[in-house]
C-alpha cells in the first residue's frame, strides 16, 4: 500500500502516472493499493502554473497509448502547458478517480489527528493493511507543510 499525502497537482500526478505504468507492466490495482489523502476537501486557487512540457512528453512517449495520458497531454497543450491550478486538480482528479484512487480527508499532527509515525498504525486498525505488508507514504504536500 501507498499513502499519498497532498491532492495537489504533485500528489494527483504521481497517483494517475504511477498506476498506469504499474498497469502497463501487468500489475493488477488490487494488488497495490493507493490511498489519496488531503487535509482539506476543496481549495480555492486561481493562478496559473508553468510546467516544463519536457517531462510530461516523455510521460507520452512512455504511455501515450494510454487514453488517461493523452487526455492530460492534450489538455495540457491545449492550456499552453500554464494551467489555471483548480482546473488542472479537477482534471487530474477525474483521471485518479478513473483509476480507482479516491482522494479522502484526513487531517494529520495536532492533538486529535495522527502524525506520519501513526499512519501505518491508523491504516492497521482500519483494516486496510496487514501486518507484515509493504507499505510507504509519499509525501505530496505543500512545500510549507509541516509534515514535509
Amino acid at each position: 500500500m501507498t499513502a499519498v499525502i497532498g491532492a495537489g497537482p504533485a500528489g494527483l500526478l504521481f497517483c494517475l502516472v504511477s498506476r498506469l505504468f504499474y498497469k502497463a507492466k501487468g500489475g493488477r490495482p488490487e494488488r497495490w493499493p493507493i490511498l489519496l489523502f488531503d487535509m482539506r476537501a476543496e481549495y480555492a486557487r486561481d493562478h496559473r502554473l508553468r510546467l516544463d512540457p519536457e517531462p510530461f512528453r516523455a510521460l507520452k512517449r512512455e504511455l501515450g497509448a494510454e487514453p488517461p495520458m493523452r487526455e492530460l497531454m492534450d489538455f495540457l497543450e491545449a492550456q499552453g502547458f500554464s494551467p489555471p491550478t483548480n482546473l488542472l486538480e479537477r482534471r487530474l482528479a477525474d483521471l485518479v478517480e478513473r483509476q480507482g484512487i479516491r482522494r479522502e480527508v484526513l487531517q494529520l499532527g495536532g492533538p486529535e489527528a495522527p502524525d506520519l509515525g501513526a499512519l501505518r498504525r491508523v491504516h492497521l486498525d482500519r483494516g486496510r493493511l496487514r501486518e507484515g505488508d509493504a507499505y510507504s507514504v509519499v509525501a505530496a504536500d505543500s512545500a510549507h507543510s509541516a509534515q514535509r
